[in-house]
């Protein structure tokens, strides 16, 4: 049996209570699951042992005080703006990349418009 969860988000009345990364795509939630755990906020298992990933889950289910620990940290570690940086970020280096290069911004315009012309619908 294989679980594959990933990065399992658990929520009770909007607050947040833990993160339980169980699995990794390389570059993708490595970082994640070093955010994790370095915030405090959850706990490492893999995919491969779903019954530790269980005993964990049941040990923070049953140990309140744990979980409100968890809930602070998570809600401290979070970053509510992340998407909306990234994004701004990029468009930065976009609109960087455009004023430094204004005759290759010509030249791929015309090839999107020639690759334009050449579709049939």
């Amino acid at each position: 049996m294989r679980v594959c969860v990933r990065i399992q988000y658990l929520s009770l009345h909007d607050d947040p209570l833990f993160v339980f990364p169980n699995g990794r795509n390389s570059g993708q939630e490595e970082g994640n699951i070093d955010f994790v755990l370095e915030k405090k906020f959850g706990e490492y298992k893999s995919d491969s042992d779903p019954h530790s990933i269980a005993k964990v889950v049941c040990n923070w289910l049953i140990d309140p005080d744990l979980m409100v620990r968890m809930s602070k940290c998570a809600k401290d570690a979070g970053r509510p703006n992340a998407a909306e940086d990234i994004v701004r970020n990029i468009g930065t280096s976009v609109l960087r990349w455009k004023e430094l290069h204004p005759e290759e911004e010509k030249n791929i315009v015309r090839r999107l418009d020639r690759q334009a012309s050449e579709v049939s619908c």
